[in-house]
């Protein structure tokens, strides 16, 4: 027998619900979400759960579905409601890809090996005092200044890229902790639905 994708939501206990995706817009999962609720409460209000029931409820959930749209029980709800977890879902989305990216990018520039002669003057600005017995005596700012430019001027070039998108993280990490908020999204649905 062929399972449709409409019998796989409409059966809260079917573990191909977690372990199979499906392409499914966030409206229709939001609806899933309710129907396979209502189903979970008819069965436990009823203390019932055995085939038969199963059964009669698929079939009747399988004829609410069927009708959803011209009834609209849950009025603008789920319009509602999808469309913000669409927006958290996707500042996530983007907040996690901008973590791949700037891991990628600190690790190439991780590989990236100084001349001899950088190596040389990054050792002279750091050690030369202290192997001197002066461990307390800083480098002119002059000649920091010089080693800085000469050896990192690769990092300079990209300096003004790397804050911009750092900027850009931390726009997006605030927005997921406020405005798109996965968890202040989802906590007023069972006022909303009720």
């Amino acid at each position: 027998a062929m399972v449709t994708v409409g019998d796989r939501l409409l059966n809260p206990f079917n573990i191909e619900n977690v372990v199979r995706p499906i392409n499914l817009q966030i409206s229709d999962a939001v609806m899933n979400f309710q129907l396979a609720g209502a189903n979970i409460s008819n069965m436990v209000r009823n203390s019932s759960i055995n085939c038969l029931h199963l059964l009669l409820c698929v079939s009747y959930l399988a004829c609410v579905l069927t009708y959803m749209d011209s009834l609209q029980p849950f009025g603008d709800v789920p319009a509602k409601f999808g469309g913000s977890i669409k927006r958290s879902f996707v500042a996530l989305r983007t907040f996690v890809r901008g973590l791949n990216t700037s891991t990628s990018v600190v690790n190439n520039l991780l590989k990236v090996n100084p001349s001899v002669s950088c190596v040389r003057e990054l050792m002279r600005l750091t050690h030369c005092s202290t192997c001197q017995g002066l461990p307390d005596v800083r480098p002119c700012l002059p000649y920091c200044l010089h080693v800085h430019t000469h050896c990192l001027h690769h990092l300079q070039q990209f300096s003004a890229d790397w804050k911009s998108f750092v900027d850009a993280m931390v726009t997006v990490g605030d927005r997921l902790l406020n405005p798109f908020n996965i968890e202040n999204v989802v906590r007023p649905i069972n006022l909303q639905i009720s």
